[in-house]
């Protein structure tokens, strides 16, 4: 039994030091670790200049479909640490740190004992990779999770009390903000404490729907109506993969947790206690969520993050409640283990070549791939200096902020176009008018790495393909130089490729 649990600790321990190993050498690499992660520094960038972030459609700025809370909070410490990768990544990294902290006093609540609890909150951490690398990003996920956890947990932990749900319907209510997944989170964390203790229900209830309320009809009425076009009306306007959202998605979760699911449900066999099932319930919501996230059009790996996580915890519960059992640490630390990928890797060697290549996820046991070099940062600071050196403006659609970096104006990101298209919504006129005026004396363009495995047949060249996703550019721009740019290492494989300058007059 000790062994079982040395093992255990051993094992989360090694998980966490992984991580924080690729997060130290991450977070202050001075240039997009992820292609959109410059196009929310945009966003607080926008508030900074006292710009709203939901407005009609330009040149200038196209919001993403996030709610506002993520570049708000950059906004709001921009005074103190300034707006860029450090600070933004930062805020990510310490939301994250605290949702695993939630997760370690959740399990101990329950009764667990400090090797389970570790290796619950270890759980997530291995994931890392998997879960598309993610956590110590520029992007909205990292908060909304640390404030889901503590939402869920406050609103469990204080239902006795008359302040506590309260507190968790303010919480509750910002993780929305942070991102708009919380919403099932919402529902099923009322409907447990209708079931537990309807006053307490009754105060959760009405501060999420008297503060949430507050706020969507004060941001609807600020934008002039476009916040809920951003936030609501680009999602339902993009195709669904039910494919993706019901059988691939729980798939992939399962092979990542496998142990853990084991370990979960001979638990729930055994008339478990009232928090395993309050857990079970939230890691059901959890696996919903990453399954609608996931059969979004152009999602990605991130979207496992919410059904990694309650799924972790819950198992963490049940090895608590199964504790004097010595097969139950070792199945823990097996999931950890597992959780950076090895069964999916082991799923893609024996399944047929179709299914393997639907289940495939990255494996997180060397982060080594996923930390830039200083090969990788010098590839940046030349990019950023042909920026400054061109003149007038610079147009770098895939990587919005380094024209900020090189002190010029920045304009929309590459997703943005995809999204207005994809909702069929047309692109800013006057963009289409700046890009035949030839008012940019220089457009970089990146080209997309195909996924591994990928079959390129029927598509062109990526450089043509990247070129012509820009409206009128093939026409008025021509290509002069080819480069290397700066890599990316979390989400789609974008790598600037092309530099283009305007055609000579006809």
């Amino acid at each position: 039994m000790r062994g079982s649990r040395v093992l255990l600790v051993l094992l989360a321990a090694a998980a966490l030091a992984n991580l924080a190993f690729a997060g130290a050498r991450r977070i202050a690499y001075p240039y997009d670790l992820e292609w959109m992660e410059g196009g929310v520094l945009c966003h607080a960038l926008r508030l900074v200049h006292g710009e709203p972030i939901y407005a009609e459609p330009s040149a200038r700025f196209v919001s993403f479909a996030y709610t506002p809370l993520y570049p708000a909070v950059l906004w709001a410490l921009s005074p103190v640490f300034g707006l860029g990768y450090l600070p933004a990544r930062s805020v990510s990294v310490a939301a994250f740190a605290w949702a695993l902290v939630v997760a370690y006093l959740f399990v101990r609540r329950e009764g667990g004992s400090r090797a389970v609890a570790l290796g619950a909150a270890a759980l997530p951490a291995a994931a890392f990779a998997p879960t598309g690398a993610w956590y110590d990003l520029v992007r909205v996920d990292s908060l909304f999770l640390g404030l889901l956890a503590s939402a869920v947990a406050v609103g469990w932990w204080t239902r006795n009390g008359a302040r506590g749900p309260v507190a968790a319907g303010a919480l509750m209510t910002a993780a929305f903000f942070a991102k708009q997944t919380a919403l099932p989170f919402a529902v099923v964390l009322g409907l447990v404490l209708l079931v537990s203790r309807r006053r307490a229900a009754a105060v959760y209830a009405a501060t999420v729907v008297m503060l949430g309320a507050a706020l969507l009809a004060w941001l609807h009425a600020a934008s002039g109506g476009w916040f809920w076009t951003y936030a609501f009306a680009l999602h339902r306007r993009h195709p669904f993969e039910v494919a993706a959202a019901a059988l691939v998605t729980p798939a992939r979760l399962a092979l990542l947790l496998a142990p853990g699911l084991l370990l979960l449900a001979w638990a729930l066999a055994r008339a478990p206690r009232t928090g395993l099932l309050y857990a079970s319930a939230l890691a059901v919501t959890g696996v919903v969520a990453a399954a609608l996230g996931a059969g979004t059009e152009w999602s990605y790996h991130n979207a496992l993050i919410p059904g990694v996580y309650f799924v972790s915890m819950a198992i963490g519960v049940a090895a608590t409640e199964l504790e004097g059992r010595p097969a139950a640490p070792l199945l823990l630390a097996a999931t950890v283990a597992t959780a950076p990928g090895g069964l999916v890797a082991l799923a893609q060697r024996v399944l047929p070549e179709r299914s393997a290549a639907s289940l495939a996820l990255p494996l997180g046991y060397d982060l080594r791939g996923l930390v830039p070099s200083a090969a990788d940062r010098t590839r940046g600071a030349a990019l950023v200096a042909r920026l400054t050196a061109a003149p007038g403006e610079v147009f770098v659609p895939d990587h919005s902020f380094y024209p900020h970096l090189a002190g010029k104006d920045t304009r929309l990101h590459a997703m943005n176009l995809a999204d207005l298209q994809g909702a069929g919504m047309k692109v800013p006129r006057d963009l289409v008018e700046e890009v035949r005026q030839r008012r940019f004396s220089l457009i970089v363009v990146d080209r997309e790495e195909p996924a591994r495995g990928a079959d390129p047949s029927g598509r062109p060249g990526p450089e043509d393909e990247a070129i012509g996703l820009l409206p009128g550019v093939s026409k008025h721009y021509r290509l002069a130089e080819r480069i290397d740019g700066p890599r990316v290492f979390s989400g789609g494989r974008f790598v600037p490729c092309c530099l283009l300058v305007p055609r000579d007059e006809p």
